[in-house]
């Protein structure tokens, strides 16, 4: 009967552990995505950060990878393999593959709009 309650509570630590980590962050990529930049440039920075330097200027319809996410921040790298931080603000102004513009949802996923 030990084995049961070990499982048990190991169950509930990496649980808990899961449901730290994404509490961490305001909003969440599910899994990475391919968007296109529609303003005449986004730029990005080294660190999610609003006061962290820009370094590069991702130009109008380059696309880019959306894959992770921290804060109001959320890691891309672009074609030319440039990786870094955009904001929020700027990631909902780009657009997928088919035109369809990004969302924040109540729970705090990015998604695309119906």
């Amino acid at each position: 009967m030990k084995r049961p309650k070990s499982l048990l509570k190991f169950c509930f630590v990496l649980l808990s552990c899961v449901v730290g980590i994404s509490c961490s962050s305001k909003y969440t990529v599910l899994r990475p995505i391919v968007v296109q930049i529609v303003e005449p440039f986004v730029e990005l920075r080294s660190e999610p950060e609003d006061d962290s330097r820009n370094f590069y200027a991702i130009e109008k319809n380059e696309l880019i990878l959306v894959f992770d996410s921290y804060d109001n921040f959320f890691q891309v790298k672009t074609k030319a393999g440039q990786q870094g931080w955009i904001s929020k603000d700027d990631l909902l102004k780009t657009k997928s593959r088919d035109g369809n513009s990004l969302v924040a949802n109540q729970y705090g996923l990015i998604e695309f709009a119906q």
